[in-house]
């Protein structure tokens, strides 16, 4: 009897919730995707992966570090944030209250949150579900404590309308945070205490929610950021219940590869929802735009061989997951990652393209390494003969070198020529907005706020700098990051304190995002992470634009690093 086959026998005699947890890899094309992933381990993934065939597992497996500090791998029982894959997990929620009697998604949502202006009486829960209502995003982040329930309320009825509801699809959080919000009203429990009792226990998810299932702090996978420790969801700020309502309800639940397995094979039944209830979740209701369509909480397509794909992603920058679901074919695919700044969002329909016969796409091969390897890179290399104030340290990571700038000069040489030009665009957009000129960011920006959001975010971090640090004199310091999305952050000195406006820009030069801050938006000490592609050179990668800074070395005798070379032009420097 082979192993897939018994895997399939107890799948049939136990069900989903009841099997045991391990890794997988079955059959010539779990092989073939293992094979895959493990190159791009090889080149800094690290994350679970969670794939069935015709409805059989034929990948589990974690690939890379959970939590590099304490030298722990990624493992099947590792715990994910999922991001806004929470949104489908909401949007059950709701049609779960409609399958007992309590609501329609029909309903205004007048019905059940009170002090609806006028414009807004019109929105209904099929609106907030189809991301059609027309509300505005409140300016707030996920990790803001003034965005409690009331507030994030407040916040999206007080701005106007973007269009009239139901008129077209526009993505925006705050529909499923006020969907979370009637899911309190109605059920009169708690968010996520409703989630759990309703949903997730009776299919046997127990590692799936915020903060009820007492996940162990070495339970987690922990989050970096382009090269930088982030840490997790939950270690950032938090309402004494839960998440701010910025994130509650539309992302930020964390989850592992067995639990949304099981909620897969859950929907494909009718443990928790009705058959009427599926049928709506998977219903291509708004149309989003190059051939998908949105149901509820769930972007539906026709796939290439006209078969149904049910679909959503979700990230926060920092972790990326991904949830394909071939619902006529019986395929799936679940992934998820801490390093999502650095990987391509493709990296699921990368896998799905492997399964329905295509060859994987070419991934650089790296050669073998373990600390002690890398430790004959490791040190310090000048930019001249003074104090070493400026220069280049290579650390060792365990898996990997971190080519680290110190000093002005040294850090420059890590930037790629895009992003130190566009510093010069940052400080004059800057220069304007520090005079009260908000048309220079507004202009630049291609992100989700609508300009009246952007002044309104601007002018509130004018008056708040301005009460805490009193009046505005200078611009200083300019900090920025490469990367897939380059980060560039303009300090501005106060006479009392500084504070600092951080932008975040696409590979295409589009401003994408920005923030008002108090504190420096990452570290004094620019990083990036190099791979070995043989002893005497290095190279970054980035799944999304391949590999990036070659350093290449000159080795003596034993193997270890006599000086390396690294730009273009070439700057070749000495070991200390």
């Amino acid at each position: 009897m082979s192993a897939l086959f018994l895997l399939a026998l107890l799948t049939t005699i136990l069900g989903p919730d009841d099997l045991a947890a391990g890794e997988v890899v079955e059959g010539e094309l779990g092989f073939q995707l293992d094979e895959f992933l493990t190159r791009l381990e090889g080149l800094g993934f690290s994350g679970i992966v969670g794939v069935e065939y015709e409805g059989e597992p034929i990948l589990i497996r974690g690939y890379g570090m959970a939590d590099r500090e304490r030298g722990l791998p990624v493992l099947p029982e590792t715990v994910f944030d999922i991001g806004s894959i929470t949104k489908q997990f909401t949007a059950a929620a709701i049609l779960a209250l409609q399958d007992d009697g309590k609501l329609s998604v029909q309903d205004p949502l007048a019905k059940y949150l009170e002090n609806l202006p006028e414009d807004k009486r019109g929105i209904t829960l099929h609106h907030l579900l189809t991301h059609t209502s027309g509300l505005a995003e409140p300016a707030a982040g996920d990790y803001d404590l003034r965005a409690t329930a009331a507030w994030v309320r407040e916040q999206a009825f007080r701005a106007p309308l973007e269009w009239k509801p139901g008129a077209r699809y526009g993505y925006r959080n705050v529909n499923f945070s006020l969907l979370g919000m009637v899911i309190e009203r109605v059920s009169g429990e708690p968010y996520e205490a409703f989630l759990r009792r309703r949903l997730f226990e009776p299919v046997g998810m127990h590692s799936t929610g915020y903060l009820l299932p007492r996940f162990a702090p070495e339970a987690f996978a922990i989050g970096y950021r382009e090269g930088e420790l982030w840490g997790t969801t939950l270690g950032h700020e938090l309402l004494a219940d839960g998440p701010c309502w910025t994130l509650r309800a539309n992302g930020g639940i964390e989850s592992t590869v067995g639990d949304m397995l099981r909620w897969h094979h859950a929907l494909q039944g009718d443990r928790v929802l009705s058959h009427a209830a599926h049928e709506l979740l998977e219903t291509p209701f708004a149309d989003e735009g190059g051939g998908s369509s949105y149901g509820y909480g769930w972007s539906i397509e026709t796939t290439p061989r006209g078969t149904k794909l049910v679909t959503h992603s979700g990230s926060n920058g920092v972790f990326y997951a991904d949830f394909l679901r071939f619902v006529d074919e019986g395929h799936c695919i679940f992934l998820a990652t801490n390093v999502g700044s650095r990987m391509r969002q493709s990296l699921a329909s990368d896998l799905a393209a492997i399964l329905h016969g295509s060859p994987a796409r070419a991934v650089p091969e790296t050669i073998a390494r373990d600390r002690v390897f890398l430790e004959r890179y490791a040190g310090v290399y000048p930019l001249d003969e003074g104090d070493g104030a400026e220069a280049l340290q290579l650390e060792n990571l365990g898996d990997r070198l971190a080519l680290v700038g110190r000093g002005a000069a040294a850090e420059e040489l890590l930037l790629d020529p895009r992003t130190r030009a566009r510093t010069e665009q940052v400080r004059a957009i800057a220069a304007a907005w520090s005079a009260g000129d908000d048309k220079p960011l507004i202009d630049a920006y291609r992100g989700r706020q609508t300009p009246a959001s952007i002044r309104a975010e601007l002018a509130e971090g004018r008056a708040h700098w301005k009460e805490r640090l009193g009046a505005f004199r200078t611009l200083g310091a300019v900090a920025a990051r490469s990367g897939v999305e380059p980060r560039i952050a303009i300090e501005a000195l106060f006479e009392r304190g500084s504070g600092w406006l951080t932008t975040t820009w696409s590979t295409a030069g589009a401003m994408i995002g920005f923030r008002c801050l108090d504190e420096p938006p990452f570290s004094g000490i620019a990083r990036i992470e190099l791979f070995p592609f043989s002893p005497r050179q290095f190279r970054s990668y980035e799944d999304r634009t391949g590999p990036g800074i070659a350093v290449s070395f000159d080795l003596d005798e034993g193997g270890r690093a006599r000086s390396m070379t690294l730009g273009d032009p070439a700057i070749e420097l000495a070991r200390k």
